[in-house]
């Protein structure tokens, strides 16, 4: 992209699967970053490179996005959703989560949603009402417009603290080896 002070390299790194919640972290974009502008500086001498001035953007796609299959409508089971849809001649927009269970009982192409607790919904206070807890949503597979997860506060907190379990995993795993270890040697 030509910038009116030279060259402007947008990377935006992402997850090459796809079906992880998350991205990379702070540190390997800023690894990445640095990494990257080495070899941008390196080709300009080596190859003399007419490049003058540039600007190096690295960013990451973010947890916020908009769902192209209704097999990702999972993710709206652990995070709010934003979601249009229509019901007739009606156009209808909510923060919702998909309720997995009374969509799994209900027809094949019905969902099944409740309000997020979500600043979005909250009328009074930092929570749901109780009318509002109770408030179901049912929508048809055809009638979605468009869905979107949405990460607030607390959503971000819950993608936190799974990153901290998924990445302590292996160190768990790895102790639980040892004391076999140490049997067999016995």
């Amino acid at each position: 992209q030509e910038a009116a002070k030279g060259t402007e390299f947008i990377v935006t790194l992402a997850l090459s699967d796809r079906s992880v919640l998350g991205s990379a972290s702070s540190g390997q974009v800023q690894h990445f970053d640095r990494d990257t502008t080495t070899l941008l500086e390196q080709l300009k001498e080596l190859h003399e490179w007419k490049l003058g001035i540039y600007r190096l953007k690295v960013q990451t796609p973010g947890v916020e996005e908009e769902l192209k299959s209704l097999d990702d409508l999972w993710k709206c089971e652990f995070f709010p959703c934003y979601v249009e849809w229509v019901k007739g001649t009606s156009r209808y927009s909510r923060y919702l989560v998909l309720d997995q269970q009374k969509t799994t009982s209900a027809k094949e192409s019905v969902t099944i949603w409740r309000l997020a607790d979500c600043s979005e919904n909250h009328i009074k206070g930092h929570t749901l009402t109780a009318k509002q807890r109770t408030q179901e949503f049912e929508i048809l597979h055809e009638d979605f417009l468009k869905v979107r997860t949405h990460i607030d506060k607390k959503s971000y907190s819950r993608i936190k603290k799974a990153r901290e379990v998924l990445r302590s995993k292996p160190a768990t795993e790895e102790e639980d080896l040892e004391p076999e270890a140490d049997e067999k040697s016995k």
